[in-house]
């Protein structure tokens, strides 16, 4: 029983044929410029608001993908703890100080684009460190840039 297809020589032959035909299918893809040949180009983290495809007001919504870092699968990359927007939050807890624990989210705390905290921590979740998450009153008052308050 033979396996190898019947329009090839040897293996080496059909080996060959594979890999002109993955450079060409990628070369299609992300363009003649090996080096843009990436992980990160290849894989993009997107974080979707729901408003972003609302008529008139969706593009204020929009944070442009950004390439992924890496997985447990790309070799020499490594590792890494971000693996698409599936990571939604990340909280350390210090419980012999618990003004000492930490947290992260993805984008950023309000659900407002006109907010400072609209997308303020990506770059903090991209490289793994979450800030300081003040637990108790006097370091909530002490590290707080803005008070809301909201009344009936």
């Amino acid at each position: 029983m033979k396996w190898l297809p019947k329009e090839y020589a040897g293996w080496q032959d059909f080996v060959k044929a594979c890999a002109a035909e993955t450079r060409t299918t990628i070369a299609r893809k992300y363009g003649a410029d090996e080096s843009k040949w990436t992980f990160g180009n290849a894989v993009q983290v997107k974080f979707n608001h729901p408003m972003t495809s609302a008529p008139l007001v969706g593009n204020q919504f929009k944070i442009d993908p950004f390439p992924q870092q890496g997985n447990g699968y790309t070799g020499g990359i490594g590792p890494t703890v971000n693996v698409g927007p599936s990571v939604s939050m990340r909280m350390i807890v210090d419980m012999s100080n618990l003004d000492n624990s930490q947290q992260g989210l993805p984008v950023g705390q309000s659900c407002d684009p006109k907010s400072t905290n609209y997308k303020d921590q990506i770059d903090d979740w991209r490289r793994v460190t979450p800030r300081v998450f003040p637990f108790s009153r006097k370091a909530v008052d002490q590290t707080a840039k803005s008070v809301i308050t909201m009344e009936p």
